[in-house]
């Protein structure tokens, strides 16, 4: 027995006929599932037929045409029908019809993971199935689920009813097409009768018109007017020509012609749009239907009216009709079954049909009287010449139009290429005007913080002019050192004078000298200058040649020089050092006074701007920083006296020290050459081998979004939920801005306190948002510092309604939430009140809304987020008490602002959890601030905060990369666990 549905969609985007013989299959349905909910997609203007359907039956309009429109061209109506189906939910989809258009097949592929069936195979028109694959991506073989075989040489309604029992699982009476006739269109009915002096039940309902969808499929209005006029004289039954307004033409011009061939002039009816219901009403009120096949007809066998209809061979014979009495009138022909797309473009099969063969269809029908009547009248006009070369010729024509719209295919093809290069040059020029008008942007900004920092540089000058004081001192310290040298030097004149005489002594000396120089210099050379040097060493060699002499002459006076230094050259040395580390102090404390003073700074820029309360967050955390670190030292140099006093006892005796020295060396041994290899290869097995990595946005090729089933798992009632406050900060993103409001309004939460907080922009952002005012608790765009103001302005809003247990977030505006995620949060925090922090795994995204990659987070590890950023933002949710314990966003940050808020969270020891499941999504695209600041401002900022940690040793690479690297095996081998099914 098929599982109840809750939610049952019907695509039915064709015409009046195709929804009139489709009511046996769809009462099945309602019959079977009472409870459901019955919903049916239409094209516009269709819905006119509603009154005639039940009650129950909802009516979904969808503003395209997919037999006139390709999906590239309507993208914002199919992307409206998607989103009112994901509010609607339906876990059944059905397309109960064997000509499919690509909207079925859009529809079904979107809801991928919901049971959708399909009367007929998969295969689908070429024509749909080309602009599925180049409009959408989309294979239509993989859309549906199920299929339901139909036989072509059925009818329609006996197809759905085979549909409705696969569907169903069991056999179920068979029905005819009926439809409800309201009471005001039968009391219309009556006035139209009234005037046109027709009784009812005794005059014939002619439809010489429905040529609006398939032109090719009308008889001939001179031989309906061959009918009417027998039908009048003969008979003795008035007729009433029945049509839209459109057709006037049509049904004045066999009205003319019926009366010109001696019959009386029948009475004409013009319906207008949405009055499908009247129609029906007329029909019902008649005593047969004589007509081409078209809706009409069906709606004449629905109201239990005899009904004659003449044929082609399109479709038949699906489209037979269903009635207690029906008589079809067909000229069958080899070239049957070309679904209107005729090979001799006038459509023989229906033109040729004489007018004896439709006098005989009414004379059939009038001879049964009242008996049950179901009569198929054939129709051979055509010579048997005719149809030896219609049967020659079909298939040959055939072939040429299946090679036409396979040429077809190939030019959209290209021409699909043509235009997403166009879109993509489009799209980079776009990107590059952004990028110039934020560059522009910026450096406005930079010129204010200039003409600020100006300000700030006069109050240093006072600071300058005291070292320059000192610079001062040290020059005449300078000038007297100096003075002092000299005289020496006139001292060691007269020792200069001696010494040449012992010059020439020394010649020798300096050849040799000189020689080994020499060599060392060809060394260095070839070192340095590879092999280009040693090629030109030939040539250098007779260059230094020349310069030989005058380097002897100079090596010579450098030797006068060195025995003029003073007899102790080491003592010089030492103070010539002692001033270069002097210099050096000197400019460390400068720079430790100007990275103090821009603390300072953005200290007092917190206060003035009425954010006290996160400076003494910020001043108490730094205070017990200090505190851990003292402990820490300790800790270690405990640690490392008892080492000593391990090591002294180790050494106290001979065979201690032995065995100590035997053991350092089998660990150093075993570390080298064991373990350290085996880390390594264990670490590249577990991480870089596997697909998912913490750290790398882009994994796999783009595919559809898989949500995580597990958040459907947690059910809380609404009266024990908590409020959640939500800030979404936002400027100059309006191609993701809204896909990101609806992630959160769609979520459907009872107590959401929603804000979008926009910073002043200049494009759609602000229509966008205004468009869901009345579910939004506050919005505005005006101009602000940047995304840390954005959420604290977006907060004081809504801050003042929450309580401390209350959960807290802001939701930047190109990140998603995953579906029924915010409800799972907080029955996660309502469950667990000693929790304060949550955040989870990571889904990333690009700019169209596809899936790249997964961040498979590992559980809370407080030491490592000292250390590195690796909790994703759009995961994190909090208490409001932790919030006000951590002062807030610091709005000196850019950047890190998420890794402050969760430092300062660890530093007030809030106790933060890791919750195993994927709460939103990341989206990588080219403007996003992460990838423009990660190595200027962010930089800058990760390095402050690592300072409030760890002081000087913020910049330590080997704990840096000792931390990440944990993080990642431990995300890695978390990863595994859940593809194994086990959320750890």
């Amino acid at each position: 027995m098929p599982v109840q549905p809750k939610t049952i969609v019907y695509l039915r985007p064709d015409t009046i006929g195709d929804l009139v013989l489709f009511t046996p299959a769809l009462g099945l349905f309602m019959a079977e599932w009472p409870k459901a909910r019955h919903v049916v997609v239409v094209r516009e203007g269709y819905e006119s037929l509603a009154p005639i359907f039940p009650k129950s039956l909802e009516w979904l309009v969808v503003h395209l045409n997919p037999f006139k429109q390709r999906p590239s061209e309507c993208r914002k109506a199919l992307g409206a029908l998607l989103g009112t189906l994901e509010v609607i939910q339906p876990d059944l989809i059905l397309a109960p019809t064997l000509n499919r258009t690509w909207l079925e097949i859009a529809v079904a592929a979107h809801f991928i993971n919901v049971r959708s069936a399909v009367l007929g195979t998969a295969v689908v028109d070429p024509n749909f199935e080309e602009s599925l694959r180049l409009d959408l991506g989309i294979d239509p073989a993989k859309a549906f689920r199920e299929t339901a075989d139909a036989d072509r040489s059925s009818g329609e309604v006996e197809s759905q009813h085979r549909f409705a029992e696969l569907l169903i699982g069991r056999k179920l009476p068979r029905n005819l097409p009926n439809v409800d006739i309201p009471a005001q269109a039968t009391a219309e009915t009556g006035a139209i009768l009234s005037k046109h002096g027709l009784p009812a039940g005794a005059w014939a309902a002619v439809f010489p018109g429905g040529g609006v969808n398939v032109s090719l499929k009308s008889w001939p209005s001179e031989k309906f007017a061959e009918v009417v006029a027998r039908l009048g004289k003969k008979e003795k039954i008035p007729v009433l020509l029945l049509g839209h307004s459109d057709e006037a033409s049509v049904l004045e011009q066999v009205a003319a012609l019926a009366a010109k061939l001696g019959g009386p002039k029948p009475a004409i009816w013009l319906g207008r749009d949405g009055e499908i219901p009247l129609l029906a009403a007329l029909l019902k009120e008649s005593k047969f239907y004589l007509g081409n096949d078209t809706g009409a007809m069906h709606l004449a066998a629905a109201a239990g009216r005899p009904v004659i209809g003449i044929f082609g061979g399109g479709t038949w014979p699906r489209f037979r009709p269903s009635a207690r009495q029906a008589v079809a009138v067909v000229q069958p022909l080899p070239c049957f079954g070309c679904n209107w797309d005729c090979h001799f473009s006038d459509a023989p099969c229906v033109k040729t049909i004489p007018v004896a063969d439709g006098i005989r269809g009414v004379e059939t029908l009038l001879g049964a009287a009242d008996k049950p009547l179901n009569s198929v009248v054939e129709s051979h006009a055509l010579p048997a010449e005719t149809l030896k070369l219609i049967e020659a010729t079909a298939p040959g024509i055939a072939a040429l139009k299946r090679d036409r719209v396979e040429r077809q295919h190939k030019i959209e093809e290209l021409k699909s290429e043509t235009d997403s290069k166009d879109v993509e040059i489009g799209d980079l020029k776009a990107a590059a005007d952004a990028i110039k008008a934020e560059l522009e942007q910026e450096c406005a900004d930079k010129d204010v913080e200039i003409g600020e920092l100006k300000a700030e540089t006069n109050s240093k000058d006072v600071e300058i002019e005291e070292l320059k004081r000192a610079a001062e001192e040290r020059k005449v310290e300078m000038e007297a050192i100096k003075a002092e040298l000299e005289q020496e030097c006139a001292d060691k004149d007269k020792e200069i004078d001696e010494l040449k005489a012992e010059t020439d002594t020394k010649d020798t000396e300096i050849a040799d000298i000189k020689r080994s120089a020499d060599e060392r210099e060809a060394i260095v050379v070839r070192l340095d200058a590879g092999l280009k040097a040693h090629l030109a060493a030939a040539a250098e060699w007779e260059r230094r040649q020349s310069v030989w002499e005058s380097e002897r002459a100079a090596l010579t006076a450098k030797l006068d020089m060195l025995s003029k230094l003073p007899s102790d050259p080491m003592t010089w040395a030492q103070m010539v050092h002692h001033k270069d580390v002097h210099i050096v102090n000197i400019e460390n404390i400068v720079r430790a006074r100007d990275e103090e003073i821009e603390t300072l700074r953005q200290s007092i820029a917190n206060y003035a701007g009425g954010y006290g309360a996160t400076e003494q967050a910020k001043h108490y955390g730094l205070l017990l920083a200090e505190k851990e670190a003292m402990i820490q030292q300790l800790h270690r140099t405990c640690v490392e006296r008892q080492a000593v006093i391990n090591e002294l006892a180790a050494e106290a005796t001979a065979a201690t020290s032995k065995i100590r020295r035997l053991w350092i060396a089998l660990s150093t041994g075993f570390g080298q050459n064991v373990s350290q290899p085996l880390a390594r290869w264990v670490f590249r097995k577990v991480v870089e081998d596997y697909w998912m990595q913490i750290g790398v946005l882009r994994q796999y090729e783009p595919r559809p979004i898989a949500w995580d089933r597990g958040l459907q798992k947690v059910v809380v009632a609404d009266e024990a939920l908590p409020k959640v406050g939500i800030v979404t900060p936002s400027y100059g993103q309006p191609a993701f801005l809204e896909s990101t409001i609806l992630s959160v309004l769609n979520q459907e939460y009872p107590k959401l306190l929603y804000v979008v907080q926009d910073g002043g922009s200049k494009d759609a952002s602000p229509k966008i948002i205004a468009r869901y005012e009345s579910r939004l608790r506050h919005w505005a765009s005006e101009e602000d510092k940047g995304q840390a103001d954005a959420v604290r302005k977006g907060f004081r809003h809504i801050e003042p309604e929450l309580g401390p247990d209350d959960i807290m977030a802001w939701f930047n505006s190109d990140d998603l939430m995953a579906p029924r995620a915010l409800r799972f949060v907080a029955g996660y925090f309502a469950a667990h009140p000693d929790v304060d922090v949550v955040y989870g795994h990571r889904i990333i995204i690009d700019d169209q809304d596809r899936e790249i990659g997964r961040w498979i987070m590992p559980r809370h590890e407080a030491d490592s987020i000292e250390w590195i950023d690796y909790v994703p933002q759009e995961t994190l949710y909090w208490r409001k008490r932790s919030w006000d314990l951590a002062g807030g966003i610091d709005p000196s940050f850019q950047f890190a602002l998420d890794w402050d808020l969760l430092a300062r969270f660890r530093q007030a020891g809030m106790r933060i959890v890791r919750l195993p499941y994927f709460l939103g999504c990341f989206r990588v695209h080219a403007q996003q601030k992460t990838s423009q600041a990660i190595h200027t401002t962010g930089a800058d900022e990760m390095r402050r905060i690592r300072t409030r940690f760890h002081g000087a040793a913020k910049d330590d690479p080997a704990h840096i990369e000792r931390h990440a690297r944990r993080i990642r095996f431990r995300g890695a081998f978390a990863a595994r666990l859940q593809g194994a099914g086990i959320r750890w």
